[in-house]
Parts: structure tokens; C-alpha cells; sequence
């Protein structure tokens, strides 16, 4: 007998916004959803799917952080993908933040942290060494204040992707860490990796830079986890909001048609939603889903 079709249930679709306290943005939303019809779509093309046998269920792999005042003046947001199982994406939400934290505690606050994202993205890596055969995508995105003025930056390592929107317009805070990207691709044809004309995975994975996957990691190093650094931009009245989500997501969303769904909403949860409810209409929509929408102005 097959499962019963359920309705998706949308955590976080009934909360209200978080607001920050700390006044460095307006506050943010997040929604997140297993997706059960669409892997169950998935399973019917012959697809993998993520199926927990002994919680008799689809797994849920993707995990999230998202805290204000992660330290004085500092809020960060977080998404991880899990794949082969969910482990290394939920240890990331303790692990990250925890070494986050230790490296800022040790810094002066700055107008710019891209010498912090290497060291740490490394370290995290080396903390999650037990994990062999699973991993995760994560991108993480820091807001700031340093003497007055306010700033955001990402790091990225997979297809979780984050975009500011400026005036209307996307910027992208993040890469997409796939062989479909030539900058990739050509990255690990320096490293000497053999790879062909169609060949879109590597250590039968399908991002070339992600946390844990160890024993990939001992095969070749192209597969790494050396972040995506985004520039530091300075937030001014010009940046609504920010939206980051992973692949789950942006597979059927791209990020101008974000910005139209969520145009007219004024409140960081409704656009989560908004945005949860779209992906999750559409038949070629087969992944976890994790949105989160932060207010800036």
C-alpha cells in the first residue's frame, strides 16, 4: 500500500516575522518543507530520493541557522543541503556558528571579513572529518555594524545561493559549484582533474565543493571545501531585502521572478511563504525546500 498523499505541511508558514532587536535589519522569515509529492515524482522517474527506512518516511536534509546578535552587532543566517543523509547538515548547525563565533571573538570588528571565511569554511571541513560518504552544501551570510555603517557578505560552498536585492535588482552573493559552471570547470582542469565534454558529477557528486564527503576528498582535490566569497556591501535605503534558499528553491525560481513574488508583501515571513508556496506548485519542483527572507530596510 502506497503512503497516504498528504497536504505539504510548511513549517514556519503560521509564524509570525522575527524582528531584530538589535535594529541592524528590520527582521526575518523562513519557511522550510520536505517536499513528500515531489520526491515521490522523483521515485517515479527512477530518480535517487531521500527515504529514511526507519523513520518510515522522506528524510528531511536540509537544516538551517538563523540568529540576530550572533555577537554584538552581528546576525547570521545560514542554510545547509544535506545529501546521502542528513547527518552533516545537522551537525553544521552547532559546528558553524560555534566556530564562527570563536573566530570573531578573536578579530576587531572590521568593514570586511573576507580573510575570515577560508580559515573558517577550512576548519568546519576538518571538524566534520568522521563524515565519509555524506556532506552538505552550506552558504552562510553575515550582516554587520562597524563604526556606524552597516555590511553584508556571503560565503558559499554547493548550490545554496543567496542574492541582496538592490533597487529591485538581484546581486548575486553567492556561485553555483557545479561542472555546468565554467569557472569550475576550469578551476579543477587546472588542478589536472580529467574530466569530460558531458560529464556533470565528480566523485558521483553533483557539486565539486561542499562539507564533509571525506573520502571524495581523499580521491582528488578538486573536490574542496574553499568557499565563494562575496564582495562586502555596504547596505544602504536602496537594499530591501535579502533571499537565500537552497537549490531546493532556485531549481524553479530564479531570482528575478523572487523579486516579482514577494514585490508587493511587506512582512519577512509572507514572503517565505509566498516564495515556499510558488516552488512548491511546480510539477518539476522534486527537493527539500529551505527559504529565508531577511529584511534589511
Amino acid at each position: 500500500m502506497g503512503l497516504e498523499k498528504k497536504k505539504p505541511v510548511i513549517t514556519g508558514a503560521d509564524k509570525p516575522q522575527i524582528d531584530d532587536p538589535s535594529g541592524l535589519t528590520v527582521g526575518y522569515g523562513y519557511c522550510e518543507d520536505t517536499n513528500v509529492e515531489g520526491y515521490r515524482r522523483k521515485k517515479k522517474k527512477g530518480r535517487y530520493f531521500a527515504f529514511d527506512e526507519g523513520a518510515g518516511g522522506y528524510e528531511m536534509q536540509d537544516t538551517h541557522f538563523l540568529e540576530h546578535s550572533i555577537l554584538e552587532n552581528v546576525n547570521l543566517y545560514c542554510v545547509f543541503d544535506g545529501h546521502s543523509k542528513a547527518d552533516c547538515s545537522a551537525r553544521l548547525v552547532d559546528l558553524f556558528p560555534q566556530l564562527l563565533k570563536s573566530h570573531l571573538g578573536k578579530m576587531t570588528m572590521s568593514s570586511d571579513f573576507t580573510g575570515l571565511w577560508l580559515d573558517l569554511f577550512r576548519e568546519i571541513d576538518q571538524g566534520l572529518i568522521e563524515y565519509e560518504e555524506s556532506g552538505a552544501t552550506g552558504t552562510a551570510v553575515l550582516v554587520w555594524e562597524a563604526k556606524g555603517k552597516k555590511y553584508i557578505q556571503s560565503a558559499n560552498v554547493g548550490d545554496s545561493f543567496a542574492f541582496l536585492y538592490r533597487a529591485g535588482q538581484p546581486i548575486w552573493l553567492s556561485d553555483a559549484h557545479k561542472l555546468s559552471n565554467p569557472t569550475e570547470r576550469q578551476r579543477l582542469l587546472d588542478l589536472g582533474e580529467e574530466i569530460s565534454p558531458n560529464q556533470t558529477r565528480l566523485c558521483g557528486l553533483n557539486v565539486c565543493r561542499v562539507f564533509g564527503d571525506h573520502f571524495g576528498k581523499s580521491v582528488t582535490a578538486g573536490l574542496t571545501a574553499d568557499p565563494h566569497i562575496s564582495p562586502v556591501f555596504e547596505i544602504g535605503p536602496d537594499d530591501t531585502h535579502m533571499v537565500l534558499a537552497s537549490d531546493g528553491l532556485w531549481d524553479v525560481v530564479d531570482e528575478n521572478e523572487a523579486y516579482d513574488i514577494v514585490t508587493n508583501l511587506t512582512d519577512a515571513q509572507d514572503m517565505a511563504h509566498s516564495l515556499m508556496k510558488t516552488a512548491l506548485r511546480r510539477p518539476e519542483c522534486q527537493d527539500n525546500i529551505t527559504v529565508v527572507v531577511v529584511k534589511l530596510v
